[in-house]
């Protein structure tokens, strides 16, 4: 028996370190199975794992997933839970529920009886749009949008069949700066580029805010901006078979006192003056009483049109 080397020695120390230190880890050596081959091919087994993680219901609102595992084992879910849970998902082959309880869906009261107040009160879209197709040239058609970002929500303003029949499209909240001038302010109506937009940006630090009239069809001119104390409009004036017509779009942040208010509104008319004026937008006055029926609004809002110093018919 020969003796055996130094270098042969270390060889098989190493090699046998590998061979232990590859079973510690789990894998295993093909040549171990097999005699027919004796070069050390790895493989290894295991169950395919995806990174994942976990969250609550109401830490999850406002994500859009791709997949989404939900489990109702919870004793408790709140009206509109599981609606907020199971609209996560975009698609059904990426929504996995366990523990499903049909019992646990369910939504509240107060919600059941304003959408049967809306359905009673409200004209139905599909109404608006016939209307509006009806509608003769003499009559200019105005639409009104609270859109909140008009970046995130341009593709549903296109999609937006009463936005495509109107001659007027006033936005507001586009939560925009004005010092961001990249921002896209062209509405693509539908077989027709004859349009104008004007803008006019929210200047304050808070996000949200901001106000843009767009207008087809009629010739149009920038009567002004106002962008001061918590209010931003813009005020546009058509010419309609001769005659003149300011359309004025406003957006009031709720930390806006109505006597700033007030004095906006003031020099909004002032542009205005001797030509009819209509103004559409959003007050946001935290004054609005929890009214069921719409006769109940009619006090409120001839007190609020009368501290505007405007007249009430």
């Amino acid at each position: 028996m020969r003796k055996e080397t130094l270098d042969e020695v270390l060889r098989a120390s190493v090699h046998q370190f590998i061979r232990t230190f590859i079973r510690d880890l789990g894998f295993r050596l093909d040549n171990e199975l097999t005699n027919k081959s004796s070069a050390a091919v790895i493989t290894r087994r295991q169950f395919p794992l995806a990174m994942a993680f976990a969250c609550t219901i109401h830490k999850s609102q406002g994500l859009t997933l791709n997949s989404v595992v939900i489990s109702m084992k919870s004793r408790y879910f709140n009206a509109g839970q599981v609606y907020v849970a199971l609209s996560r998902v975009k698609t059904l082959q990426g929504l996995h529920l366990f523990n499903f309880e049909r019992k646990k869906i369910n939504a509240s009261k107060e919600v059941f009886a304003e959408m049967k107040r809306l359905k009673a009160t409200l004209l139905p879209v599909t109404d608006v749009c016939q209307l509006l197709q009806e509608l003769t040239l003499e009559t200019v058609k105005i639409c009104h949008l609270n859109i909140r970002s008009f970046r995130a929500h341009i593709e549903d303003i296109i999609c937006d069949n009463a936005v495509h029949l109107s001659d007027v499209v006033c936005l507001n909240e586009t939560d925009i700066r004005h010092i961001d001038e990249t921002v896209l302010t062209d509405i693509p109506w539908k077989g027709t580029n004859n349009y104008h937009a004007v803008r006019c940006d929210y200047d304050h630090q808070k996000r949200g805010g901001g106000a843009m009239v767009a207008v087809r069809h009629y010739e149009s001119s920038l009567i002004m901006k106002y962008r001061e104390l918590g209010t931003e409009a813009v005020v546009v004036e058509l010419k309609l078979c001769g005659q003149r017509f300011h359309s004025c779009c406003t957006y009031r942040h709720p930390s806006c006192k109505r006597n700033q208010f007030k004095d906006a509104v003031f020099r909004i008319r002032q542009s205005s003056e001797n030509v009819p004026l209509l103004i559409v937008g959003d007050v946001n006055d935290q004054s609005v009483p929890a009214a069921d029926k719409d006769e109940q609004m009619r006090p409120w809002i001839n007190e609020y049109m009368q501290s505007l110093d405007f007249s009430v018919h």
